[in-house]
């Protein structure tokens, strides 16, 4: 996500992951050869380490129990085969690369952690075990639209469906916080892709949900870059969209102060946006300037009230502490600017939270949605 000059990455693990995962997949198919255990696991031992892990913002480790072993899989790529060599510790024959679990003490997995050039953890962020029934109504689904192929998670039970803007795992505990009440749709997509310019991006979210069968009017909700192109769409398609949750949104008023204060930082963001999310930056703002917020449509603004510096991030690294905290300011302003416009709009102080509002305090985008539920509710009677 764009997380404004406010990002919560960090750099340098990140790309150490980055470079340890590489040298497995090269490793792993360049060579050939029968693996053999060397352990034989219980099969609870073993599925009880399936799931998700999270390595950095756009780094997600899929781990797969198969029989007597594990398939890890980096993002949408291709599966690595790990054999047990005792309970919890596993080895790729090819790359030598080993793998293990951390447990809590009612004996949960709560992190992988990859031993290759030092240790490179991830934290789990959704169990996918057959004993775990947090998820149980899951529906995988896959997709090709224009092009692109997609994979999409649908989960829970209600009426009006709720759809988060890219990212899976980034939004697993606010989709079990509304199981029960509503279809949360959550997607990405496969494989390594070029940033496109942000009406491609909308047009082939359309199609995604016209593909998946997804009822309208649904409550659409977007974080960080993703609250841009949640507001683009509802411009784009204001008949499907029957609220509006938008999480510590990137915002064009936050651009606009950045590039007048700090030209410098400025530059840093737009680099980095144009690298990693939109090709067009200026028809990117252009848009995201023109979007109106359907009238029907209730909306809630969550912004971070609790941002803090953090060491090696790929931005903040470059800011000085006043730069950092004049920002934070400006991010809070720009957020409260936007919504004094929308008619009966929310703005929500998220205390204790940084920019990564998902993970750390969900309950407050659950709070939001379910708000929104009840108001789509009484105006459908």
């Amino acid at each position: 996500m764009i997380e404004s000059i406010l990002i919560q990455s960090n750099l340098r693990p990140r790309l150490n992951l980055l470079s340890a995962l590489l040298a497995i997949t090269v490793l792993t198919n360049s060579s050939q050869g029968q693996s053999t255990l060397k352990f034989i696991p219980k099969p609870a031992d073993l599925q009880s380490c399936a799931g998700r892990y999270q390595a950095s913002t756009d780094t997600v480790i899929t781990v797969q129990s198969d029989g007597d072993r594990l398939n890890l899989v980096i993002n949408s790529g291709s599966p690595m085969e790990f054999i047990p060599e005792a309970k919890d510790r596993f080895v790729n024959e090819q790359s030598g690369t080993r793998i293990h679990f951390v447990r809590d003490d009612r004996d949960h997995v709560t992190e992988l952690v990859l031993e290759r050039n030092g240790e490179h953890r991830a934290k789990r962020v959704e169990d996918t075990s057959e004993a775990s029934d947090t998820l149980a109504s899951e529906r995988v689904r896959h997709a090709q639209v224009d092009g692109t192929i997609f994979r999409a998670v649908l989960s829970g039970d209600g009426k009006i469906p709720v759809v988060f803007v890219s990212g899976i795992a980034n939004w697993i505990k606010v989709a079990v916080g509304i199981r029960g009440q509503a279809i949360a749709v959550r997607y990405e997509k496969s494989g390594s892709q070029a940033p496109t310019d942000v009406l491609t991006q909308v047009k082939l979210l359309h199609g995604l949900l016209a593909s998946l069968e997804v009822a309208q009017p649904f409550i659409l909700v977007g974080w960080s870059y993703d609250g841009a192109v949640a507001r683009i769409y509802a411009d784009a398609y204001p008949e499907a969209v029957g609220g509006l949750v938008l999480v510590d949104p990137f915002d064009e008023g936050f651009v606009d102060w950045l590039q007048a204060n700090q030209p410098k930082n400025y530059q840093l963001f737009r680099q980095r946006g144009t690298e990693r999310y939109v090709a067009d930056w200026d028809g990117f703002i252009r848009r995201l300037r023109a979007a109106h917020v359907p009238k029907s449509a209730p909306v809630v603004l969550l912004t971070a009230g609790h941002r803090e510096v953090r060491e090696g991030d790929a931005l903040e690294e470059h800011l000085d502490s006043a730069d950092f905290r004049q920002g934070d300011k400006a991010v809070k302003q720009a957020h409260e600017a936007w919504i004094a416009t929308i008619p009966g709009g929310r703005l929500v102080v998220v205390p204790n939270a940084g920019h990564d509002i998902p993970g750390e305090q969900p309950h407050y985008v659950v709070q939001a949605i379910q708000k929104e539920l009840q108001e789509m509710v009484k105006r459908d009677k």
